[in-house]
C-alpha cells in the first residue's frame, strides 16, 4: 500500500517515484498493489485534505487520516474486514 505525503498531494503527483517503485517491485514479486493516491489526490480543496488527514506541519497522518485508512484498507480487503 501507498499513500501520499502532504507536498505530493499538493503536487498531484499520482505517479509519484514511490508509486512506480512499489508498483515495480509488486509486480515482479507477485504482491497485490494498492495506490491510495487517488483517494488522497481528488477534488479540488488540498489543503483540507491534507488539515483533515496529515498533523500539521507534519509528513505524518493524524488521527482522521489513520481512520480514513483503515477504512480503505477495509474496503480493499473485504474478505478480511470485521463487519461483514
Amino acid at each position: 500500500v501507498v499513500y501520499p505525503l502532504p507536498d505530493q498531494i499538493y503536487a498531484r503527483d499520482l505517479d509519484s517515484k514511490h508509486v512506480r517503485h512499489w508498483q515495480n517491485w509488486s509486480d515482479r514479486n507477485g504482491v497485490r498493489f494498492i495506490n491510495f493516491f487517488p483517494e488522497f489526490i481528488k477534488g479540488s480543496n488540498l489543503g483540507a485534505v491534507i488539515a483533515e488527514n496529515f498533523i500539521a506541519t507534519d509528513m505524518h497522518l493524524n488521527e482522521d487520516g489513520h481512520s480514513r485508512m483503515a477504512t480503505l484498507l477495509d474496503r480493499s480487503f473485504p474478505e478480511y474486514c470485521a463487519e461483514k
